[in-house]
């Protein structure tokens, strides 16, 4: 099957199955505006499955499939396909990673795809070595808030299998400035899950940003600590950042 086959063969899935009852419920997660087919979760894995089985599928394929559905407005689309995609990760190289960091350009908009990607798709390349977190150093800088965000979700995972906390929190650091909520969130996550294993480091980097920080971002890092012992981190002077 090639890559238009696919596509037009999700499309008319789709299409027969769309939902307005699911569109209105789905949108009230997304503060921007939800455009979709109103598909469950069961569907559209249902409808990964039915071609991740497929053995003459390969992610070549995939990735031509991803050049008319990542862009696609319609939520579904990019879902089916980066979910698909990764379920090729043994074919992953150091080019696939290039391909879908151009996706942010133009297409990865919303939380729910940035964190498809950062929950489930990028850590796979730190975790095979075709990576390196040093690679993820020019996304702190994009234009898109979502890719930014893609940064502390996707060191997540790799807190796991490193010791080095510390050049993470050095490559994430200029987010602690950074004034997009999605952001903010995001950061603050990755600190929280830091916090959980290794609590000094991070209390440290803490303390060095509690002033500056943004409030949600400091909110989110803390968010596991008992009451009292937040207090540790309350910004101490007013006219800051929120």
């Amino acid at each position: 099957m090639n890559s238009a086959n696919i596509v037009k063969s999700f499309r008319n899935f789709c299409k027969n199955h769309y939902n307005q009852e699911n569109i209105a419920k789905y949108g009230r997660y997304f503060k921007g505006g939800f455009k979709g087919y109103g598909l469950t979760t069961v569907q559209l894995r249902e409808q990964v499955k039915k071609y991740k089985i497929d053995k003459n599928i390969q992610i070549s394929t995939l990735l031509e499939c991803a050049e008319q559905l990542i862009p696609s407005p319609y939520y579904e689309e990019p879902s089916f396909i980066m979910l698909l995609i990764n379920e090729h990760r043994k074919e992953y190289t150091k080019s696939v990673f290039r391909k879908m960091e151009k996706w942010y350009k133009n297409s990865i908009y919303n939380w729910a795809h940035a964190d498809i990607m950062g929950m489930f798709i990028l850590p796979n390349f730190l975790e095979k070595g075709l990576v390196t977190p040093a690679d993820f150093r020019p996304w702190i800088k994009a234009k898109n808030s979502y890719q930014r965000r893609s940064v502390p979700v996707t060191f997540i995972k790799y807190l796991k299998i490193t010791e080095n906390f510390a050049e993470l929190f050095e490559i994430t650091e200029p987010l602690m400035r950074d004034n997009m909520r999605e952001v903010q969130q995001g950061q603050g996550w990755f600190l929280r899950e830091a916090w959980k294993k290794q609590p000094l480091l991070t209390e440290a980097f803490l303390l060095k940003w509690k002033d500056e920080a943004p409030r949600l971002t400091i909110q989110y890092a803390c968010e596991k600590m008992d009451k009292e012992y937040k207090k540790k981190f309350a910004k101490r002077r007013s006219g800051n950042r929120e």
